[in-house]
Order: C-alpha cells, then sequence, then structure tokens
C-alpha cells in the first residue's frame, strides 16, 4: 500500500511541476496556440514546422490522446486481471468505473451534453464551425450539443448570409470552443506517456486559463473516484 501511495504521490506532484512550468515557458516564448479561437484552430501551428509536437496530426495525438480513456482503462484492466486474487477487489474496479463515468460525464452525456461543453456554453462559449473558406461561423449551440453534421443542403438557414461558400456538397461537424511484472510495466508506460503528454501540451496548445481549469477539473474527478 505504502508503494502504491508514493507512486501517487509522485504523479500527482510531477503533472502539477509540468502544467505549472509548461505553461509559464509558454506563455513566456509565445509557444502556444489559442485552439478554442475558431479563427485560429484550424491553422497551422506557427512552430509547426520546427517542433514535431506543435502539430495536431503527430502521432501522440493521433494514437494516444484521442483514445485517452481507453489506454487508461486497458492499463487497469490489465493490471487488475493479472493481480493476485486478494487485490482484485471490487473497490478497485468500483473506482475505475466511477473514473469512467467522471469521464463520460465532462466529455459525453450528461442527460444531454457532456459537463465540459455546458461549462463552455455557461462561460460565453459559442457553438462555431470552420468553412471551407477558412471563415468561422457561429451556429446555435444545439447543434455542438446533439454533434450534428450541417451543411448548405441540409441547413440552409445557417448559411443564409452572404458568405463566400465553395460550390460542390460538403458537411462539418461542429464543436464548442473558446504476466504480472508485465502489467505493471505496461502501467508505468502509459503514465509515462500521459506525462509527456501533458508537457506537449501544456507547451503547445490550449490558453493559460484552459490548463488551469483542466487541471482543477482534473483533481476534481479524481477525488470523485476517492470517495469509494
Amino acid at each position: 500500500m505504502p508503494f502504491k501511495v508514493d507512486v501517487l504521490q509522485a504523479t500527482f506532484t510531477i503533472l502539477t511541476l509540468i502544467i505549472f512550468l509548461g505553461t509559464i515557458y509558454s506563455v513566456k516564448n509565445n509557444t502556444y496556440l489559442d485552439t478554442s479561437d475558431p479563427f485560429l484552430t484550424h491553422l497551422p501551428h506557427h512552430l509547426h514546422e520546427t517542433h514535431y509536437f506543435a502539430t495536431k496530426a503527430n502521432f501522440l495525438n493521433v494514437l494516444f490522446i484521442k483514445r485517452a480513456w481507453a489506454w487508461t482503462s486497458s492499463a487497469f484492466l490489465f493490471l487488475w486481471i493479472t493481480s493476485p486474487r486478494q487485490q482484485r477487489s471490487l473497490r478497485r474496479l468500483s473506482r475505475w468505473a466511477l473514473g469512467t463515468a467522471v469521464w463520460l460525464v465532462f466529455t459525453s452525456w450528461f442527460f444531454g451534453p457532456a459537463l465540459l461543453e455546458r461549462f463552455i456554453a455557461a462561460s460565453g462559449g459559442e457553438c462555431t464551425i470552420s468553412l471551407p473558406s477558412g471563415a468561422a461561423l457561429s451556429i446555435p449551440n444545439e447543434f455542438c450539443f446533439t454533434k450534428s453534421t450541417v451543411s448548405p443542403l441540409t441547413h440552409p438557414s445557417l448559411f443564409a448570409s452572404p458568405l463566400l461558400l465553395p460550390e460542390g456538397h460538403w458537411t462539418i461537424v461542429p464543436r464548442m470552443r473558446r504476466g504480472h511484472d508485465y502489467a505493471v510495466m505496461y502501467t508505468f508506460g502509459i503514465i509515462a506517456i500521459w506525462l509527456f503528454a501533458t508537457y506537449t501540451t501544456t507547451l503547445y496548445f490550449h490558453t493559460p486559463l484552459e490548463k488551469l481549469t483542466g487541471y482543477l477539473l482534473g483533481i476534481t474527478g479524481h477525488v470523485l473516484t476517492r470517495i469509494i
């Protein structure tokens, strides 16, 4: 048990330092891109030619970050299944289930729109689409909440303003802006990947305020899983 606590404390300390120091560095050296700005999010990062991880197409983002909870769940389940029988407790499994519920509430569903999307909307965020021309268009939040696909053909009323639209049929989805030892090594590998992913994200993407609120929400979600 002490070993587990030490790992938890060490991971939390390292994560906090990465976010704190990385945010300071990104502000001081202007390395971050405000990916919530609809006029910037579709543009290449200004450091994409010299910094590989500043591009959204880097392997870390495509293979891991976009499927974050699936990788985390695989590490936990692998470790839980290969643990001694006395350690395969229902409490550990329940914590993972609660963590999954927290992830779903914040990112996917909360009696309708995800809680994170509700926060964005309540704090002044807008549902926008990036047109092929590069322009950004604000549309009602319901289209983001329902993850609807829109186009000039299916929703002509949204494109009634005199915007320069390309010819042909196109669609877009709007977004809201602004063995046992092998199992242990796999888990540590996933943790290391998430720490490195946090490092690259902190340096190159999101505003300082978004990083702070994301950090606080993450702590809140973790605290909820420690209740049981």
